[in-house]
């Protein structure tokens, strides 16, 4: 399994209307900070943490690489992590920020079964192009977290009214960078 936050280069994040705005002019920090994966070996029993070029630069963990597991089919299963949260510049007119991650279930090694993955991303990228595996439903689906602001103690500037929401993903270019796990589909580069 693995996970990508949008920590580094992000497709243009917009508001909800569409409009393209840059991230640095409204948050404090990386949309996710300091992601950590928790030590927790019910399902997997190698957790990798792999970090990166940060957003507002320095370094900060870009993906998770979960592996030498085994899930039931019927079953639930939790892998939990941690992180903090950005806040919101005082002069922005964001009210919620939505992070978008990409995730990847990589079921088998093989490359043609359609059941060799689950990929969670919101568009197709060169390396994860297939449809079949690419969960799209409904279109532009992503697992998403939601950031609000704390409009008690960061109220919105009186000229915003109800201001806008700005959604955040990891760009096309770092989930062919970071999701891909060595053995698994695709293995047109070599992973990480």
């Amino acid at each position: 399994m693995g996970i990508v936050f949008p920590n580094g280069d992000v497709d243009a994040a917009r508001t909800d209307t569409g409009a393209e705005v840059d991230l640095l002019e409204h948050i404090v920090g990386n949309p996710i900070i300091s992601p950590s994966p928790v030590q927790d070996r019910n399902i997997f029993k190698k957790i990798k943490r792999i970090d990166g070029p940060a957003l507002g630069g320095g370094t900060d963990a870009r993906a998770f690489h979960y592996t030498k597991g085994k899930l039931e089919a019927d079953l639930v299963g939790l892998v939990p992590w941690r992180g903090s949260y950005p806040t919101f510049k005082s002069h922005s007119c964001a009210a919620k920020l939505h992070v978008n991650i990409a995730i990847a279930n990589y079921c088998t090694k093989s490359n043609k079964d359609d059941d060799r993955a689950d990929i969670w991303i919101g568009a197709l990228t060169p390396l994860f192009d297939d449809p079949v595996v690419v969960v799209q439903s409904p279109p532009g689906f992503w697992p998403t977290l939601a950031v609000v602001r704390d409009l008690d103690n960061n109220p919105l500037p009186p000229a915003c009214g109800d201001g806008f929401e700005i959604a955040a993903s990891p760009s096309a270019h770092d989930i062919d960078e970071y999701l891909p796990i060595k053995g698994f589909w695709p293995a047109k580069r070599s992973p990480r």
